[in-house]
């Protein structure tokens, strides 16, 4: 799990354990962002429920931004170090996670809503994004 340090849990910790347990039990899912913003394609997007916590994007088109609290696969992890001029590219962070993904065919997941938002009252961004919480975001509440 990689947690920025501006983060705020909207949930409490054991409904997060109990997500990561269940994204291990059920697996399909190499990038799972604990806390997400910027979904264009939420409506549009097709998602299937892989468990009471996990919600996983079927298409390509669908990606997630602020990547501020990710649990991520060795899998992931091994593909994405061992890649060629990943660190210093041309756009935010967020964008190059994303566009990695989307070459890469990367499967995400986010649980039903975000369980960790970033502190922008306290902690303003450094980064240029500056997503308040009240971005665009997929709910699928009423499923679990």
């Amino acid at each position: 799990m990689v947690l920025e340090d501006d983060i705020l849990f909207n949930v409490d910790v054991d409904t997060i354990f109990a997500a990561i347990q269940e994204l291990k039990a059920v697996g399909g899912c190499d990038v799972f962002f604990l806390g997400y913003c910027f979904v264009p394609h939420c409506t549009k997007s097709k998602f299937e429920q892989l468990g009471k916590y996990i919600f996983k994007a079927l298409d390509n088109q669908w990606n997630p931004s602020c990547n501020h609290a990710l649990v991520l696969t060795r899998f992931f992890i091994k593909g994405y170090m061992e890649m060629d001029d990943v660190m210093y590219r041309d756009t935010s962070n967020d964008a190059n996670l994303m566009n990695i993904m989307m070459a890469n065919e990367v499967s995400r997941c986010v649980p039903p809503k975000p369980f960790v938002d970033q502190d922008r009252v306290n902690l303003p961004t450094n980064n240029e994004n500056y997503d308040d919480g009240k971005g665009l975001r997929c709910t699928f509440e009423s499923k679990i």
